[in-house]
């Protein structure tokens, strides 16, 4: 999920890093694509499950692994909100399940819209030494 107050000072941060965030699974908590205006009760319970935060922990392992693997890409960014734990996908311990299997991760802390949670220093130095390992 994004720290809204700090996109900017993390989109620099990551740019003078040369590297980038290519996808999210927040985006996938609004599936609406599988609704269907001649079925809407049915259509919407299934778009409802289809949402990336109710899904089993299984399913998320399996799919941000699926990512990583398809996109080719280095490692995961895990976003601790602490106003959004379900949304977040690092608790119950996704990003050791990752590294066990290979794919490097790190969780920052936060919170989308709280700025009292973040801190520019703590996330910058998990970051930069993230990137370092890659």
């Amino acid at each position: 999920m994004p720290i809204w107050g700090r996109l900017r000072h993390l989109s620099e941060l990551f740019a003078n890093n040369d590297t980038c965030v290519v996808a999210s699974t927040y985006c996938n908590s609004w599936i609406f694509s599988d609704f269907d205006a001649d079925d809407p009760l049915s259509s919407m319970a299934m778009a409802y499950l289809q949402i990336f935060i109710n899904r089993n922990d299984a399913y998320k392992e399996r799919y941000i692994t699926e990512m990583v693997e398809g996109l080719c890409r280095d490692g995961v960014v895990f976003h601790a909100a602490k106003t959004c734990p379900n949304n977040s996908n690092s608790y119950y311990n996704l990003p050791g399940r990752l590294k066990q299997s290979g794919i490097p991760a790190i969780v920052i802390d936060g919170d989308l819209c709280d700025l009292r949670c973040f801190s520019d220093e703590q996330s910058t130095n998990v970051i930069e030494a993230f990137l370092e390992t890659l």
